[in-house]
């Protein structure tokens, strides 16, 4: 095999390699201009493409869904959209992650009113057994603990 050979062979390894990479963090079609425009905040946007049949509910290889992706940005408006077109606000990724648990880390205290209104669990727990109160704590969300403890968040769980 000539050097020119195993350089084509590199190439085309590497092309394989990365093309599987970057699937593995992608939604299908549509739903992925969806997550796009949600990971942008970008509100406007989300309403038309749910309306043209992205999936509100659609998930990555992380089994993360794109509301998930709008409480880890604080995307107050998208998630209000996406809550109103039917995302599920208990769905938990493969790390057993919610999105009030993303927003609880992330300390975006309005995302996390909204989620407690549209009925999230407040309790829900990671396959480590942690909580929202606990990520929120952890990182010294003040305002997010209160909303949390509000609803009677667990201070005995772990």
């Amino acid at each position: 095999m000539s050097c020119l050979d195993k350089s084509v062979k590199c190439l085309v390894m590497m092309f394989v390699i990365s093309c599987i990479f970057l699937s593995a963090f992608a939604y299908a079609g549509i739903d992925d201009e969806l997550a796009a425009v949600t990971k942008k905040g970008n509100a406007i946007e989300i309403r038309p493409l749910i309306d043209k049949g992205a999936n509100v509910n659609a998930r990555d290889t992380d089994d993360s869904t794109i509301l998930m992706v709008a409480s880890d940005y604080g995307h107050i408006e998208a998630v209000k959209i996406l809550l109103a077109k039917g995302a599920d606000v208990n769905a938990k990724a493969n790390n057993g992650f919610t999105a009030l648990m993303t927003a609880s880390n992330k300390g975006h205290s309005e995302v996390v009113k909204i989620l407690l209104e549209s009925g999230a669990a407040v309790n829900a727990k990671t396959k480590e057994g942690f909580t929202p109160l606990m990520y929120a704590s952890l990182k010294g969300h003040a305002q997010v603990a209160e909303s949390l403890l509000a609803k009677r968040a667990s201070l005995n769980d772990k």
